[in-house]
């Protein structure tokens, strides 16, 4: 068992791991994913005991998936149950006293129904970090982000461009959702975006498809609940 005074210090990092490992397989298309690599960067590097923190990137990942209730218990076991294999990634980072500054999670599939979320070794990847008690996405695949999320959001990428932003905007509001943040984060090149949305309901599969259709707009897809709520 993990000591009381361990899971307290690791509370917003429990909700981060989730949302990563929830982040990272709505990614994934229909053929699946083989493994899971977890990295922590802490400045604890090898002395962070990162159980806790596994079992709630596993639960992220399979519980929309089973039946069962994934714990700190059985988590491993239900990960071995699916075939996958999870590796695990310490790295000594920073001189404070944060347990973690920074966390991803990426899946050993390249099939991926928002490509830019595949990063330059072809995996699907997701990295995130706590800061002030709220989680953040930090990294999209290649792209850098700053997301501090809660509930689902919209993604696209796109062209670099005037016109897109009120494009999106406008459909989304035709559809009656609700938009709660919007952010755009240009990579360092290529001349295109992500641009992410705050959502309070998902949009209708025709304005999805509309969405594609505004000129500069390359896909588009949505994070369900990214971010789960604890009370």
């Amino acid at each position: 068992m993990v000591p009381q005074e361990i899971m307290e210090e690791l509370q917003p990092y429990i909700v981060l791991a989730e949302g990563l490992g929830k982040a990272a397989v709505s990614l994934v298309r229909d053929h699946g994913f083989a493994d899971i690599a977890i990295t922590y960067s802490s400045p604890r590097g090898d002395d962070l005991d990162s159980r806790l923190l596994r079992a709630m990137v596993i639960k992220g990942v399979l519980e929309d998936n089973t039946t069962a209730r994934v714990n700190l218990v059985n988590a491993d076991l239900l990960a071995r149950n699916r075939g996958l294999k999870i590796t695990e990634v310490h790295v000594r980072s920073g001189d404070g006293s944060e347990v973690l500054t920074s966390m991803s999670v990426a899946l050993g599939t390249s099939d991926s129904r928002f490509s830019a979320a595949v990063d330059r070794t072809r995996r699907i990847y997701v990295q995130g970090k706590v800061a002030g008690g709220q989680p953040f996405l930090t990294r999209i695949g290649n792209y850098d982000v700053e997301l501090a999320v809660a509930g689902s959001i919209l993604l696209t990428r796109q062209r670099d461009q005037p016109g897109i932003v009120g494009g999106v905007g406008m459909l989304l509001a035709k559809d009656q959702v609700n938009i709660s943040f919007m952010t755009v984060s240009r990579a360092a090149r290529d001349r295109e975006a992500i641009m992410a949305i705050g959502i309070d309901s998902e949009p209708s599969a025709e304005t999805l498809e509309a969405i594609t259709q505004v000129p500069g707009v390359m896909e588009v897809t949505v994070f369900k609940e990214v971010v789960p709520q604890y009370t």
